[in-house]
């Protein structure tokens, strides 16, 4: 399916994004102790900049833990259904995950958008907001086409990854 290439190759590019948040959150650190302990002179905002990376880094990496079956399941008892009531039971479920990260998705583009034009940073390091949040939208956005995937694939071959995992 064209779709789901296309899909999974967006979001393999975006955990490249949550691999850079991670590399800025462990130099940040380390740059911050040398700097304490050596000169006597903590890096200004390493704190709010460790906790960007962290937005970044967790933002981006959602959808490929999705992808690459790293999150949590609890199949145990879906698994002992009949197979038309895992397909019901499967829909049910990315339908509200697909729901859940369109809504995350909106209300964080327009908390984006607020952050912007409040003019909002942060006190140490002086970073505006409004990127991070867009960050989340975007991560939300890429998770979206996750679900959207699995549900298309759910009704192509009746069942959802998460079974196929099984």
């Amino acid at each position: 399916m064209k779709f789901k290439l296309i899909s999974e190759n967006i979001i393999k590019l975006i955990e490249w994004i949550g691999i850079v948040g991670v590399v800025v959150m462990i130099a940040v650190t380390f740059i911050n102790v040398i700097g304490a302990k050596l000169f006597l002179s903590p890096l200004r905002g390493a704190t709010e900049v460790v906790g960007f990376g962290q937005i970044v880094a967790i933002t981006f990496a959602i959808a490929i833990d999705m992808l690459e079956k790293r999150h949590i399941t609890v199949d145990f008892v879906v698994e002992r259904l009949s197979s038309l009531a895992q397909k019901g039971i499967n829909l049910f479920i990315f339908a509200l995950e697909l729901i859940f990260f369109a809504v995350l998705s909106y209300k964080s583009f327009i908390y984006g958008i607020s952050l912007k034009r409040a003019g909002e940073i942060s006190s140490g390091a002086l970073i505006p907001f409004y990127p991070f949040a867009f960050a989340i939208a975007i991560g939300a956005a890429v998770t979206l086409l996750f679900f959207l995937n699995e549900i298309i694939t759910l009704f192509t071959t009746g069942r959802g990854e998460k079974n196929e995992s099984s």
